[in-house]
């Protein structure tokens, strides 16, 4: 058990609401000079070696390198300051299976390309929710309704700060509900985007960041992925749990 959240038996569901995965790998800051000198002359080869993509055709924006496979639904930045790993809903099965392997490299770039030691990290799961958009309805009653059969009654009335954000060109209002569990933080936000059309949606944002080096992170980022495990079990309705275990579409 982690703090208020109970140890859930793992299982890989027939269903899920997962839409992204990333991985932040955070070192001391890379200066100009020696940023160009890895970043762009080494990072040829070993991208196209490890995943099998072509540095020309990303983006170099202010020092930032940004490449993605659409087909894959796999993204990599890397910056003066940290590097991030990004993978979609379309090929995850499980962590380990879907995540790790592509990290494996990020870490070896880090660490032998660019010479740096990972001095923090965090994982992120974005799952997400959806309903059809009914403009006559009233937003504010429709939106805690929509809550009310997401998520359980101990994360709603679990204590939260709010803040705004504009996400996607839209004002929304972020719920945030934090948890210090053990030497981990964890940071758990909601919120809801209203398109014109289509479906409304909620977002479920659920991050934990941690100090780390290169002796400790396999492991950290392993008491990450259960904490979030556990904590997503805790935080939904035993309904959505079922819709992912449902056979058929619902």
């Amino acid at each position: 058990m982690y703090g208020t959240f109970e140890h859930i038996e793992r299982k890989v569901y027939k269903r899920t609401f997962l839409q992204q995965v990333d991985v932040r790998l955070e070192y001391p800051v890379i200066g100009k000079d020696e940023l160009t000198s890895a970043l762009v002359e080494a990072a040829d080869a070993f991208f196209k070696k490890h995943f099998q993509l072509d540095p020309k055709e990303g983006s170099l924006i202010e020092r930032e390198l940004f490449l993605k496979d659409d087909e894959q639904q796999l993204a990599l930045l890397f910056s003066p300051a940290a590097s991030m790993l990004s993978v979609g809903y379309k090929n995850y099965n499980t962590f380990y299976e879907s995540v790790l392997p592509h990290l494996y490299p990020v870490k070896e770039y880090v660490l032998n390309v660019l010479g740096k030691t990972v001095v923090r990290a965090y994982l992120r799961k974005v799952n997400v929710f959806s309903i059809e958009n009914h403009s006559e309805e009233d937003q504010e009653k429709r939106d805690r309704l929509f809550l009310q059969n997401v998520f359980s009654s101990d994360f709603l009335n679990t204590e939260y700060s709010k803040s705004n954000a504009v996400i996607n060109g839209e004002n929304t209002e972020l719920y945030i509900r934090s948890f210090q569990i053990d030497d981990v933080r964890l940071e758990l936000r909601t919120y809801f985007l209203h398109p014109d059309s289509g479906e409304s949606s909620i977002f479920f944002d659920s991050i934990v960041c941690f100090d780390a080096d290169a002796s400790n992170l396999d492991v950290m980022l392993e008491k990450s992925n259960n904490i979030l495990y556990d904590v997503y079990h805790w935080s939904v309705r035993e309904g959505i749990i079922d819709i992912m275990n449902s056979e058929v579409e619902v």
